[in-house]
């Protein structure tokens, strides 16, 4: 198995945290506001998707500022696996 850099792990890391955060923020924020519109019976169909598409914009753009943020983090680390460097290579 080949290790991976730690770049790459890194970048992994905060692509799974982004992931994870952006779809928890959806469905606490879509669970609530949703379930409340359509309970009420005063919103239109189109109007509760609507409010879902938002929801989801806003979570896409959690999404790309963390991710984001760990490709910035990303780029502090080397991107070649431990042990692999041109040092260690053979000639």
């Amino acid at each position: 198995m080949n290790p991976l850099s730690p770049a790459r792990r890194v970048r992994r890391t905060f692509m799974r945290l982004a992931q994870s955060v952006s779809i928890i923020a959806f469905l606490v924020m879509a669970g609530d506001i949703l379930f409340w519109q359509w309970i009420a019976g005063h919103a239109t169909a189109s109007f509760i998707f609507g409010t879902a598409c938002l929801i989801a914009a806003a979570c896409t753009v959690l999404f790309a500022i963390i991710a984001g943020i760990g490709l910035v983090a990303s780029s502090a680390f080397r991107d070649e696996p431990p042990g692999m460097g041109p040092e260690h290579r053979e000639r």
